[in-house]
């Protein structure tokens, strides 16, 4: 039969083994590590072990509390954004428009009324017949810018206009629209005036300019007589005296 100390000893040993094992004390216990002769030795060596080796289970306790650290709160420094620069207003100085050129044709245009005057008389005996009269004005060229006048017996057609020879040429094409316009009955001898209102035959200002103011006469059995003067249009008013021819005589003319 086993000796029950020894049975004892060796339950305890194994049961403090294991416990020792659980704890980490293992290396604690030389007694035990080495394996000693004497079991109550290895209990009481591992019971003074043990009990020096708790204060320092315990000692440790817990970790050391981290002193918490406070985020120092960071103000951000507000940015003021720097206005935008403040554009230097520009000034458009407006554009006058060039005007057409019909406007600018307008301003050299004749402002005033032109009044022309003339006389004629007849010569020689017997029966007298009234004269076919034009009056009119003529570019430099020669063409026809607007009948002023133009005096013939309409009830005999214009079988005698062609005798009004530089009048007859100048008109043209334009001749009908003048008939139907301006003519009117012949005049007896006498003295006379007619208005030049500034313009064309087609009614537009007339330019600034060279021109030819014309009045011209002929009479059955009678002598032909053209009066034909250069005159200068756009600088102002004008006055001046015309040449006298043959039966026309006085010409003039002069603001209306």
């Amino acid at each position: 039969m086993a000796n029950p100390r020894s049975r004892y000893e060796a339950v305890s040993r194994r049961a403090f083994l294991t416990r020792s094992l659980a704890i980490g004390a293992v290396v604690l216990i030389p007694g035990l590590a080495c394996g000693g002769n004497n079991d109550s030795e290895a209990l009481a060596a591992g019971a003074t072990t043990s009990s020096a080796a708790a204060p320092t289970s315990a000692a440790a306790g817990p970790s050391s509390t981290a002193t918490p650290t406070t985020a120092t709160p960071t103000t951000a420094t507000p940015t003021t954004a720097a206005p935008a620069a403040t554009a230097t207003p520009t000034t458009t100085t407006p554009t006058t428009a060039t005007p057409p050129a019909t406007a600018a044709l307008a301003s050299d245009t004749v402002a005033a009324p032109m009044s022309i005057q003339f006389s004629f008389t007849a010569s020689g005996g017997g029966r007298v017949r009234n004269p076919y009269v034009a009056v009119w004005l003529e570019d430099a060229s020669g063409a026809m810018v607007r009948t002023v006048a133009l005096w013939f017996e309409n009830g005999k057609g214009t079988r005698w206009l062609p005798d009004l020879r530089r009048w007859y040429q100048s008109a043209g094409t334009t001749m009908d629209q003048t008939i139907a316009g301006v003519s009117s009955a012949t005049r007896a001898p006498g003295s006379y005036s007619v208005v030049w209102d500034g313009t064309t035959d087609s009614g537009a200002p007339v330019p600034a300019g060279s021109y030819f103011i014309c009045i011209e006469a002929a009479r059955e059995h009678g002598p032909y007589e053209l009066i034909r003067e250069a005159i200068t249009l756009g600088s102002g008013p004008i006055s001046m005296s015309l040449p006298d021819n043959g039966e026309l005589t006085g010409a003039s003319i002069s603001p209306a």
